[in-house]
């Protein structure tokens, strides 16, 4: 009698166990596709800044490159960040530089490139801006 209600109980445990496995998967998926498309629309926006604001000496296309490369590298998340591919540690240096470099409102033409220099190493892409 005993064996029977812990058989009972156990069962109960396990399909409750269960339930909750597939609703944390489900919040899983719905979160990693939240993250995306937040950081997919930061990086329109910041993209679309940037190129606006960007001084004679940088190229539109160079920007747009820069930003490609990190649009891809976020719709690996989270095994870009697992893998190593984005560096968080990096990131967080780039959007500092920014923050300082544009802090009276003007970019020159070696700050953005230096930032874009940097957003590529933020992705894992070695090659420097400017160069094919």
């Amino acid at each position: 009698m005993i064996r029977e209600k812990f058989r009972e109980h156990l069962s109960l445990v396990a399909c409750i166990l269960a339930i909750g496995l597939v609703l944390m998967f489900f919040l899983f998926i719905v979160q990693w596709y939240l993250i995306q498309q937040t950081l997919g629309y930061a990086i329109e926006l910041i993209e679309a800044e940037l190129i606006q604001q960007a001084p004679s000496g940088v190229e539109a296309i160079e920007i747009k490159q820069t930003f490609l490369n990190v649009q891809d590298a976020v719709k690996g998340i989270p095994w870009s960040v697992i893998s190593g591919r984005i560096s968080l540690s990096k990131a967080k240096t780039a959007a500092h530089y920014a923050r300082k470099s544009n802090s009276d409102g003007i970019w020159t033409a070696q700050e953005v490139n230096t930032l874009l220099k940097m957003t590529n190493a933020t992705v894992g892409i070695k090659r420097g801006v400017g160069r094919k």
